[in-house]
């Protein structure tokens, strides 16, 4: 547990270091985090997709 948080606080902290973002930063990072909110998310679902498969759509 005491691991996960240490990666959350650091790639918080390599979040913060990196703002403001440019314009297309912030476009690949938005695509990113929805690619994956929808994957887990399905995956909690049952919905078991590859993310391959959910970056198609």
């Amino acid at each position: 547990m005491q691991n996960t948080i240490n990666k959350i606080r650091e790639l918080s902290s390599i979040l913060k270091n990196s703002l403001p973002m440019n314009e297309v930063s912030q476009s690949r990072l938005d695509k990113k985090l929805r690619l994956e909110f929808n994957y887990n998310s399905n995956h909690l679902e049952g919905i078991p997709l590859p993310i391959a498969k959910l970056s198609c759509f």
